[in-house]
């Protein structure tokens, strides 16, 4: 058993854990805020944690390319990428070594804006599929959270599945910080997707979506230090996290950095919200607010603008005949990939803290392998699929980013009423 005795002893038949059926979850909003920053100067090792890359899964998701110039016929395009359920991949996620107990314990964490807790799996979870397990009986600091002498189960819930497990306490090192009596759980169950090369998740929102214990955030101010977490690009596609420290500048260039309020939501700060602006054609932005969340590569956007977003970055006739959506892919939207070098395309531009970022056409898209064996482009914007089973009734009316995390709901002239409003 992977729980020491005093757990074992006092929950009894009541460790027995509840198996997870078959789920359906509304998937959180979206992306990744590193790629805000422009890369500068890398900083010294003993500042630094690198971030892996995870590659892309054995069986890759591929796209027919008969179906380029299928939107012509379709007066909505929202219809019918809604009509299935958007899968959110975490290939190129940011993932982090961080370690538990004592002696510590190394273990691979999938970095997330859109949640709160920090989970491992336990030696005890069959389905748990990744490459390391947390032994609780070989760390000396490890605690259990025990209510009535026996410990309770909790079941947190994610885009792309489920895991139930125990909270517990123990030693947790992440970049370079020690938090001892970290909350976290120890997960016993677990239903998420396959081809993972992360082990858990370190949920790095607000308490008011934590599910257990005190989150990472709250253990720094606590201890006296500042509650940042820094997600630095550096040259290529690497990057590393900075924990506790305020001194990013020194890591970009000068003048790109920027700071932003968090906001609250529904009265009370959960996810990563800002506030911020969105353009394509218009000279002065669209307001707009953003959910940042690094579990997601997609841009999400609110499907009543859905289709005034795309269209505005394209020319018309590139859209209608060079792109499609793949009901075989996930409704997807896919192009040829002749449309990023085509004349009349826009680049998106988003407006955070003050200062103007631009999504160049090619970042836009993600190439992508198609059934007959040639190259597509995969659009990286892509309508938000939780509105129907939104928890918050704001989230809704949100966008989310890529490479790192930009979205927001629209504002100014139609922004709440759909087709009208034109970035």
């Amino acid at each position: 058993s992977d729980f020491p005795a005093l757990v074992r002893t006092a929950c009894g038949s009541h460790c027995e854990m509840p198996r997870l059926a078959s789920l359906a979850l509304p998937p959180l909003v979206l992306a990744l805020a590193a790629g805000l920053a422009d890369a500068g100067p890398t900083p010294s090792l003993r500042q630094r944690r690198l971030l892996g890359e995870q590659p892309v899964p054995p069986q890759q998701q591929t796209f027919d390319r008969s179906v380029l110039g299928n939107v012509q016929n379709m007066p909505s395009l929202v219809n019918y990428t809604t009509t299935g359920q958007l899968k959110l991949s975490r290939t190129n996620s940011m993932i982090a070594s961080i370690s538990v107990g004592t002696p510590p314990q190394q273990m691979k964490c999938l970095l997330d804006t859109g949640s709160s807790d920090l989970w491992v799996p336990s030696s005890r979870c069959q389905s748990c599929e990744n490459g390391h397990h947390f032994f609780a009986d070989r760390s000396s600091t490890f605690s259990p959270k025990l209510q009535d002498g026996r410990p309770v189960p909790v079941n947190v819930e994610y885009g792309s599945g489920s895991i139930v497990g125990f909270p517990v306490e123990d030693t947790v090192s992440i970049g370079s910080v020690t938090l001892r009596n970290q909350s976290f759980i120890i997960v016993e169950d677990a239903m998420l997707p396959p081809h993972r090369t992360w082990d858990g998740i370190c949920g790095l929102g607000w308490k008011q979506i934590a599910s257990a214990g005190t989150p990472l955030y709250q253990h720094l101010q606590q201890m006296g230090g500042k509650a940042i977490f820094g997600l630095v690009p550096t040259s290529g596609s690497s990057a590393y996290i900075s924990v506790g420290s305020s001194e990013l500048g020194s890591s970009c260039k000068e003048g790109t950095l920027v700071w932003t309020t968090a906001e609250k939501l529904g009265g009370e700060r959960s996810f990563w919200i800002a506030s911020g602006g969105l353009a394509v054609h218009a000279k002065t932005p669209m307001q707009a607010k953003f959910l940042v969340d690094t579990g997601t590569t997609f841009i999400l956007a609110p499907p009543k603008l859905y289709d005034s977003i795309v269209r505005s970055l394209f020319p018309a006739a590139v859209f209608d005949q060079q792109c499609g959506v793949d009901p075989s892919a996930d409704n997807l939207v896919v192009c040829d990939c002749s449309v990023t070098t085509a004349a009349g395309m826009l680049p998106l531009r988003v407006q955070l803290g003050g200062r103007e970022f631009v999504l160049s056409v090619e970042q836009l898209f993600k190439r992508a392998q198609a059934s007959d064996g040639s190259e597509l482009c995969l659009l990286q914007i892509q309508p938000n699929p939780m509105v129907h089973s939104d928890p918050l009734s704001t989230i809704a009316d949100l966008l989310g980013g890529l490479l790192g995390g930009v979205g927001g709901g629209g504002g100014g002239d139609g922004g709440a009423g759909g087709g009208g409003w034109q970035p």
